[in-house]
């Protein structure tokens, strides 16, 4: 069992592990926040999961999205996840009925089966000549005529006839939504559709607008290998940034903290919003129930957590209960969904390496005298390795995986069993399909997971949602009030902001804010530039923010762009949020932001790289084979082509949890901006390293500058472009608005340090670099010469490339016109290291997203 107390360590508890809370927790934590997500069953993902036979693992669950779904498509991109689309047609299988063969037709291209040309085979084939001058209709009748019309049965009757409703929309419709037509919204589940009605006159060409005339882009796609690789990212994702997973743990009660006894505590000012305070979370662990379907069992004593923001990212059924306990929120019926079963076939059967039926088939919804006549049960079939290419070459030659859907909502109760299963595929393949082909099989159950998107609950969760905003801290994430489809899920998950726990510290009225991260050097070299503008008569007062560079876990490499450190607080300063804020300015990306600029580089510390080892040790005298820590590429490089026998640890962590894990030294006490991980791995006092690798500056600065058993030579191991320099970054609003403080930040220039870092970061710059690739660059200004060397070194510290060059400095010259030509030289020597292959040696992209 977990530990729930500990969840009172974090920022924002999301619960529910589906596709709603582990997006909406992927996109908190890129915002700086420490998140924890709780997940009542054995695995986060929710519908969207994963089984195997042997080798072959494969989608049970949802194994696409819409194709135009940009939001899907871009989030798989930056998870590194190639999509790809399905290959063969689709099909619509009608039962046998009077005078109408059993049989399939093509369904017509379009969206859900309204078709984008009533020239199209499915829709020829598919209807009489009678309903087809019916259909044609469309095409001159006013556009008033269903312009008003809520549900996809009543728009497509009163357009194309009821003839076109139950024979092609109808069975696509109902198999992808697991509803009946006359329950889905047509804004929800046709997005767009609507608004093209209007400007074309014409339901058909409506649909051309939106999807062409002919087939051409795919309706769907998948993350290559299978839609479960998305949420198996999602979660190594959350848990590489810092952020935690808990397995069998559920949520059975929320309510908003009393504010008012709060403020009372606290001496405050009450708050007039309810849930300001936080939200107490009743928690409770879990175990497995007696089938896989079954509802998992409360384990355990309760306990109550206090957390500033909580996400309800549950099914529908599931969250009313808890939200409407909440005072001022009402959750009105919600609409229950049909009883859902997939019957998985892994069947040996070369017959069908053909793909007799593409990718598979919807059914149209049997009658009664269907169902004693014996008709296909089945309400769909995915021939899943005909319709992924991938799974084909996984499954094996000859090797057919078939996915059988069962439950019509509202609708007859067909049996669910194997031997069904494999009658039905048979029939509605075309090819008889033997037990004794039978290789593997599951059955799952999705018993109402899928509730239809009516009207009437369209209009209850705008309500509902427009009512959440009331309260601070609280979330709503999920299909049930996104809208249906993987696409909407994601889009609404995206649009979740922290709120509330970025600030520590709130600021007086007319003061000027300065933004700093909450670590311990962090607030320092802020501190040191708001003592000089204190000195100069402004008010400076300080705001801390949580960065996403300072919760997570995960090597630089890994964290998926640059500037990790930098980005919140820029976007504080793009918001309005603060005024200026310091930055490490070897931790500053190169590209400049519209609206932002560098104001001001005080004088430089020591840019050079230390050795924090036990009294006496340095790196030549440290034991063969002995543990390094350092999170920088560039370091480790560089390290070891002096001592190619040592071992090179990959570590993140603030400057005293990193001297914490050192040998034969007192660590200093721990700063706990990193959350509850680092702390239990402090308590635990693992002390796994010989030595670590730490910037001068940065120990200087927080007064720990005797942990350095030795300082680097820059010429023997070449710093950070910029490394021991601060850059004050302004909002270009807070200029115009304060000039004073425009005035005081010129007074904290120092030439020679921003001549030297603005040299080295123009290597970086033209190198295209990010803040993780193996650069090193060190200026130095002498007698008006100012000298610049730079190398590009191999990861295993075997290869180097190093360029020096100079140039005279102008005395004439105005500030700009000198970081000019201290601009020039960092191009000019990036341009050399290039053209001495140094680009061979290294990833010079290091620091950007990664597959």
């Amino acid at each position: 069992m977990h530990d729930l107390a500990g969840l009172t360590d974090y920022d924002v508890l999301v619960i529910g592990g589906g596709l709603a809370g582990l997006t909406s927790a992927y996109a908190l934590q890129k915002q700086g926040a420490r998140v924890v997500v709780i997940e009542e069953r054995g695995r986060p993902g929710g519908l969207i999961c994963s089984g195997r036979f042997g080798d072959f693992t494969f989608d049970i669950g949802a194994e696409a999205f819409a194709a135009g779904a940009t939001e899907v498509k871009d989030l798989c991109g930056e998870l590194g996840l190639p999509v790809v689309a399905p290959r063969g047609k689709s099909w619509i299988f009608h039962h046998k009925r009077a005078g109408i063969p059993e049989g399939a037709l093509p369904i017509p291209h379009g969206m859900l089966g309204i078709p984008a040309s009533l020239d199209d085979p499915g829709i020829v084939q598919a209807l009489s000549e009678a309903e087809m001058e019916r259909a044609r209709q469309d095409l001159t009748m006013g556009l008033e005529v269903g312009a008003e019309e809520a549900t996809v049965s009543d728009l497509v009757t009163a357009r194309l006839g009821k003839a076109v409703l139950e024979k092609v929309v109808a069975p696509v419709a109902g198999g992808i939504h697991s509803a009946s037509t006359d329950r889905l919204n047509v804004d929800t589940v046709l997005r767009g559709l609507r608004p093209a009605l209007k400007e074309h006159g014409s339901l058909v060409q409506a649909v051309a607008s939106l999807r062409g005339l002919k087939p051409g882009k795919p309706a769907v796609l998948a993350p290559e290998g299978g839609m479960f690789r998305l949420v198996e990212t999602l979660a190594q994702r959350i848990e590489e940034g810092g952020g935690l997973i808990l397995s069998h743990v559920r949520a059975l009660d929320l309510e908003p903290v009393d504010k008012k006894s709060d403020a009372e505590a606290d001496g405050a000012a009450e708050s007039n919003q309810p849930g300001s305070a936080g939200w107490k979370v009743i928690v409770s662990n879990t175990k497995s129930g007696a089938t896989p379907g079954a509802s998992p069992i409360n384990i355990g004593e309760t306990v109550t957590v206090t957390v500033p923001q909580v996400v309800v990212a549950l099914p529908g059924y599931l969250a009313a209960p808890m939200l409407r306990k909440v005072p001022g929120i009402e959750v009105g019926q919600l609409p229950q969904g049909g009883p859902i079963a997939h019957v998985t076939l892994f069947v040996d059967c070369p017959a069908l390496d053909a793909h007799p039926r593409g990718s598979g088939m919807l059914v149209q919804r049997p009658s009664s005298e269907d169902i004693e006549n014996g008709c296909v049960g089945a309400k769909a079939i995915t021939h899943y390795t005909s319709k992924w290419p991938w799974a084909e070459e996984a499954a094996g030659k000859g090797h057919h995986l078939l996915r059988v859907s069962y439950g019509w909502a509202n609708g007859p109760q067909i049996p669910v069993s194997v031997e069904g299963a494999l009658q039905d595929a048979s029939r509605l393949l075309g090819v008889e399909i033997s037990p004794d082909q039978l290789l593997g099989s599951m059955i799952i159950h999705w018993d109402g997971s899928l509730p239809p998107f009516t009207p009437k609950h369209r209009k209850m969760t705008a309500k509902l949602l427009e009512e959440v905003q009331a309260y601070p801290g609280l979330e709503l994430a999920g299909s049930w009030v996104a809208g249906s489809g993987i696409a909407a899920v994601v889009r609404q998950a995206q649009t979740i902001k922290l709120r509330g726990t970025g600030w520590i510290s709130e600021a007086e009225e007319d003061a000027l804010v300065l933004g700093t991260r909450a670590s311990r050097l962090a607030v320092t070299q802020s501190e040191t530039v708001a003592s000089a503008l204190r000195d100069q008569g402004l008010n400076v007062q300080l705001r801390q923010v949580r960065t996403a560079g300072d919760i997570s876990r995960a090597s630089l490499q890994k964290l998926g762009e640059v500037g990790v450190f930098a980005a919140q607080l820029r976007l504080a300063l793009l918001e309005g949020n603060c005024h200026l804020a310091v930055h490490s300015f070897k931790d500053l990306p190169t590209q400049p932001v519209s609206g932002l600029k560098v104001a001001a580089i005080p004088s430089r510390a020591d840019a050079r790289d230390a050795l924090c080892a036990a009294p006496g040790l340095t790196l030549e005298t440290l034991p063969p084979g002995a543990s390094v820590g350092t999170g920088s590429p560039r370091r480790a490089a560089q390290i070891l082509a002096l001592r190619p026998d040592l071992k090179i640890v990959d570590i993140r962590g603030n400057v005293p949890t990193r001297l914490g894990r050192v040998k034969g030294i007192s660590a200093p006490q721990a700063d706990f901006t990193d959350g509850r991980e680092t702390r239990e791995k402090i308590s635990q006092g693992a002390h796994d390293l010989d030595a670590v690798i730490l910037a001068a500056a940065g120990l200087d600065r927080i007064g720990l500058g005797a942990y350095a058993s030795e300082r680097f030579d820059p010429e023997q191991v070449l710093p950070a472009p910029a490394q021991g320099a601060l850059a004050v970054e302004v909002s270009e609003v807070a200029l115009k608005a304060h000039p004073d403080l425009a005035a005081a930040l010129e007074e904290l220039n120092d030439l020679a340090t921003a001549l030297t870092a603005t040299a080295e970061r123009a290597v970086l710059a033209e190198l295209n670099a990010g803040c993780a690739a193996p650069v090193g660059a060190f200026a130095q200004m002498e007698r008006g010469i100012l000298t610049l060397t730079a190398a590009i070194i191999s990861l295993d510290g075997a290869r180097e490339v190093r360029i020096s060059d100079f140039l005279q400095a102008d005395p004439e010259k105005t500030f700009a016109e000198m970081l000019d030509q201290a601009h020039q030289l960092g191009e000019s020597v990036a341009r050399a290291l290039l053209e001495a292959g140094g680009g061979e040696l290294a990833d010079l992209g290091a620091a950007k997203a990664r597959g």
